[in-house]
């Protein structure tokens, strides 16, 4: 074998083996992109699709849950949902979320005004006060009773209990267990 007859096979070698190489990969891709192809179900695309369902209730079918109809009403989501997004809640606010959806009640909710104030609530317990202690003494006056700590767990509960719009006061509730403030103030100099 001369050197330029072998040199002439390592290259018809490389060449074949990147021809064979291109091919693979080639053929790899194509393959692959034909066979990932994807089909969405539920939404509404129920095309030439069949669904059991294994409940024998005559308004529970699998095509309710394809078409996103199956999951209203649903009082046990609902009540789960109201227990962890609010403080309390009552049937009627369970059969209304059940009814109408989750997204609608978080939209009612975040477009409620805020309906309570609890500077306006400690002023008139801080009132209420101040006149009950003048039955007694009159010389006392707004000036010279003082409210302590009670008064604002008062109203930060009568708050919670009354309002209308509870995922507020619950959203309220939960930054205030992160971001903890005390009421003793290093700046009263207080320990």
């Amino acid at each position: 074998m001369s050197l330029p007859l072998f040199v002439f096979q390592r290259r018809f070698k490389i060449c074949q083996g990147i021809t064979l190489v291109l091919l693979i990969i080639f053929c790899g891709v194509n393959t692959f992109s034909i066979a990932q192809q994807n089909v969405t179900f539920g939404k509404g695309k129920t095309t030439n699709v069949t669904v059991t369902s294994s409940s024998n209730a005559s308004n529970q079918t699998g095509i309710k849950t394809l078409m996103s109809s199956g999951y209203l009403p649903n009082k046990n989501a609902a009540a789960r949902l109201l227990s962890q997004a609010t403080l309390g809640t009552t049937y009627a606010d369970i059969e209304n979320v059940a009814t109408n959806g989750i997204e609608q009640w978080v939209d009612q909710q975040l477009a409620m005004p805020n309906s309570f104030s609890i500077n306006n609530y400690i002023q008139s317990l801080h009132e209420a006060l101040a006149d009950s202690l003048k039955r007694t003494n009159p010389s006392k006056t707004l000036a010279n009773t003082s409210v302590g700590d009670y008064f604002f767990d008062v109203a930060w509960f009568q708050g919670n209990m009354t309002v209308p719009d509870l995922l507020r006061w619950r959203v309220a509730l939960g930054l205030s267990e992160i971001f903890v403030t005390s009421r003793v103030s290093a700046f009263d100099n207080n320990p």
